[in-house]
């Protein structure tokens, strides 16, 4: 007959379908933290997720409310992650570990201060000052994870 069942696009639809759910759970899986999250890594991964959503944001003024948003919840994890230890002071001598804690919260104290910084920028529309500074601040992440936190260590 001349209206035969579109049964291409029923397979069309329903290949889709089954793409869009497979992509959904491996989200929903991706956005999971590991089960060996410690308190300090939930709070470093608050801070992660937010501040890429400022790097992005910080050069548009027409975004400085939602940058500041965002900025709010990465001093906020911050100052939540003063509370915890690395957990690389288990691999600093016993001598040592007083000096990396005491290193690691002031470091914090002084990203804060930054990130304090930043927030005053955005208030005032100095955006591309603020953007420099969180370069800065980007540099000082890399740096600071390379002296307190644990390497992965390079499969061979």
């Amino acid at each position: 007959s001349r209206f035969s069942p579109p049964i291409p696009t029923m397979k069309i639809r329903i290949l889709i379908a089954a793409l869009l759910a497979a992509l959904a759970v491996a989200a929903g899986l991706q956005a999971q933290p590991a089960a060996d999250t410690t308190p300090l890594g939930a709070e470093m991964q608050k801070i992660s997720k937010s501040w890429k959503k400022v790097n992005t944001q910080v050069k548009d003024s027409a975004q400085n409310a939602a940058t500041l948003a965002e900025l709010a919840i990465v001093k906020a994890s911050m100052e939540a992650a003063l509370k915890f230890e690395p957990a690389r002071k288990a691999d600093t001598p016993a001598a040592e570990q007083a000096k990396f804690v005491a290193d690691y919260q002031a470091k914090m104290k002084e990203e804060i201060a930054k990130v304090d910084q930043v927030i005053a920028l955005v208030k005032a529309g100095k955006n591309a000052d603020a953007t420099a500074l969180v370069t800065t601040i980007d540099q000082d992440q890399k740096d600071a994870h390379k002296a307190f936190k644990n390497q992965k260590k390079k499969a061979n």
